[in-house]
């Protein structure tokens, strides 16, 4: 399968080439205008910056799904900060009412609260673990599956296809489904690690130790 992210500018149209080109799966970060009110662009649901890397417009998102659908393609919405604080519950339950109301495949989480909130609130759509849940190992996986509807893993960016391998062979009897991530720009933060925010910013904290490391090689 080949899962494609989509941003705000990403219209039914443009999906529908998406899907002619062989993409039959997708992954979205929508922001609710409540919690853009409330915490502005800074402070993400799922580690986005600004509105033209996700979607702001339930409708015009709701016109994407459909499309995505009609296609019999899959889309997941990312939801995967590291961490929620407790006065962020509220909207977040409110943009998940939102996303359950247009019907997606799955969510993307990293907060393992998240799972148990979920579970609170009857959410029963299944549940795609982020790098950000930081997926190492089988007893890592096997304890968020005891928490909640887990129904993939992304598995974490530095692990070697030979730990890939042992990780789904030790995971078999679960049904788990894996994926890999393919990225450009390779940190030496990997991302369970990295608690900082990515910015306009002319130089990247993190991105000096990648030039240093690379530079030295």
């Amino acid at each position: 399968k080949l899962a494609l992210g989509l941003d705000g500018n990403d219209s039914p149209e443009r999906v529908q080439e998406y899907v002619y080109t062989g993409a039959d799966e997708f992954l979205a970060g929508y922001v609710s205008p409540r919690w853009v009110e409330t915490y502005g662009w800074d402070i993400s649901p799922n580690r986005r910056k600004g509105p033209d890397l996700q979607f702001n417009d339930l409708g015009c998102l709701r016109e994407v799904i459909e499309t995505i659908h009609a296609n019999n393609a899959r889309i997941a919405f990312t939801v995967n900060a590291h961490q929620f604080c407790a006065e962020q519950t509220s909207l977040l339950r409110e943009l998940v009412d939102q996303l359950e109301s247009i019907q997606p495949d799955a969510y993307i989480i990293a907060d393992p609260a998240v799972l148990l909130l979920f579970r609170e609130w009857g959410v029963r759509t299944p549940v795609q673990l982020s790098v950000g849940a930081g997926c190492f190992n089988s007893d890592n996986i096997r304890f968020f599956t005891e928490m909640g509807n887990v129904q993939r893993v992304v598995v974490p960016r530095k692990m070697a296809i030979e730990e890939m391998h042992t990780l789904t062979q030790r995971m078999a009897d679960t049904g788990v489904e894996f994926e890999a991530m393919i990225i450009g720009p390779r940190c030496l933060f990997n991302d369970e690690y990295c608690f900082t925010w990515h910015s306009h910013a002319a130089s990247l904290f993190c991105a000096q130790f990648v030039d240093a490391a690379t530079s030295t090689m």
